[in-house]
């Protein structure tokens, strides 16, 4: 149980950064778009950002599943590199049992989205 809980925490950080990262990415046309109603048609820049609030959920559609793949992978590769799967599966730890943080995750991510 103790060792489920380290993983799921330690999927947060990569998490966090991955959706950062991509919602930065994906919103830069939208962005541009939005300068330049700034610059050419004087739109206030209050406006221009109520706006790209209200786009913000479009781009999470997309972002969250992606960055939940990217923290997955990014810490399996940092346990794999790191040989805690093997000593976890030295110790009697089931390869389900180590995916299984990683499954609720997805989960919760998918029910608080």
């Amino acid at each position: 149980m103790l060792l489920s809980r380290s993983i799921f925490l330690q999927l947060i950080f990569p998490f966090i950064l991955a959706s950062g990262i991509l919602t930065f990415i994906l919103s830069m046309e939208t962005v541009y778009r939005l300068i330049y109603l700034i610059v050419e048609r004087g739109v206030s820049v209050f406006s221009v950002g109520l706006l790209l609030l209200y786009r913000l959920p479009q781009f999470l559609s997309v972002t969250l599943p992606l960055a939940i793949v990217i923290a997955s992978v990014v810490l399996m590769v940092r346990l794999s590199t790191d040989n805690e799967i093997y000593a976890m599966n030295a110790i009697g730890i089931s390869y389900w049992q180590i995916g299984r943080p990683f499954f609720l995750f997805g989960i919760v991510t998918t029910i608080l989205r």
